[in-house]
C-alpha cells in the first residue's frame, strides 16, 4: 500500500500528464501537417507562373493554421520556410514549426514543446501537341446547335488555358486531306508546313495565335 501511495504522485500522475500533453502535441502536429500539405499542393499548381512560391506558401499555411490566443490549442511562434528548385521539373519544399504550450509537464519545468511538419510538391513543364480535324465533316451542326469544329475549338481553348504560358509548351496540327503544322509556325493568316526554328511546340501559345483563326 505504501508503494502504491508513492507511485500515485511520482509515477501515475506524471504518466497521465505526459499522455495528455503528448496527445495535444499529436493533434496540433496533425493540424500543422494538413496546413503544410495544403500549402505545398496549392503552390505546386502555381509553379511556373508569376506567383511567388515563398509568399504564396506562407499565406496558405497562415490561413489554415491560426496561432496566438485564438489559435489552435494556443500554438504560437509559427515559423515557415520554403525551398524552391526551378527547372523543367520544379519543386517546392515547405517546412513549418510551432510552439505548443504544455499543461501537466509544466510541473517539471517544461512549459512548451515544438511540433513541425514538411511537405513537397513537384510540377514538370509539359509539351503538348493538339491535333484538330478541320475537314468538311466538322461543319455539321451537332445536337447542341454548334458545328463540330466550333465545339472542337472551344474545347481546345479550354484545354490550352489549363497550361502555363511561358513554361509549358503547346503546338497544333490541323488536318483534312493532308495535315499541316498550324502552330507554332502559323504566320500572316496562312498555314505553312515550314518547320519552326524551335523544332516543336513553344511556350508563347497564349499570345500569338487567335483561336478564331483555327477553323475550316
Amino acid at each position: 500500500m505504501i508503494l502504491c501511495m508513492l507511485c500515485i504522485p511520482l509515477v501515475l500522475i506524471p504518466m497521465a500528464g505526459l499522455a495528455i500533453d503528448a496527445t495535444i502535441l499529436r493533434i496540433v502536429q496533425a493540424r500543422l501537417s494538413a496546413a503544410v500539405d495544403g500549402a505545398a499542393l496549392g503552390v505546386g499548381r502555381l509553379l511556373g507562373t508569376s506567383a511567388s512560391p515563398d509568399a504564396t506558401a506562407k499565406e496558405f499555411v497562415k490561413a489554415n493554421f491560426q496561432v496566438g490566443a485564438a489559435g489552435f490549442w494556443g500554438a504560437g511562434n509559427l515559423n515557415i520556410s520554403t525551398v524552391y528548385t526551378p527547372g523543367i521539373t520544379k519543386t517546392i519544399l515547405v517546412n513549418a514549426s510551432a510552439d505548443v504550450p504544455l499543461l501537466f509537464m509544466q510541473i517539471f519545468g517544461q512549459r512548451k514543446a515544438t511540433v513541425s511538419a514538411a511537405a513537397t510538391a513537384t510540377r514538370t513543364d509539359s509539351r503538348i501537341m493538339l491535333v484538330i480535324d478541320r475537314s468538311t465533316s466538322m461543319t455539321q451542326v451537332q445536337s447542341d446547335g454548334n458545328t463540330a469544329i466550333a465545339d472542337a475549338i472551344a474545347q481546345a481553348i479550354a484545354f490550352v488555358d489549363s497550361w502555363n504560358s511561358g513554361t509549358d509548351e503547346v503546338g497544333l496540327i490541323v488536318f483534312d486531306g493532308t495535315a499541316v503544322v498550324a502552330y507554332p509556325v502559323y504566320a500572316k493568316g496562312t498555314y505553312t508546313t515550314t518547320p519552326s526554328s524551335s523544332g516543336g511546340p513553344d511556350s508563347a501559345f497564349n499570345t500569338i495565335v487567335s483561336p478564331a483563326t483555327v477553323g475550316p
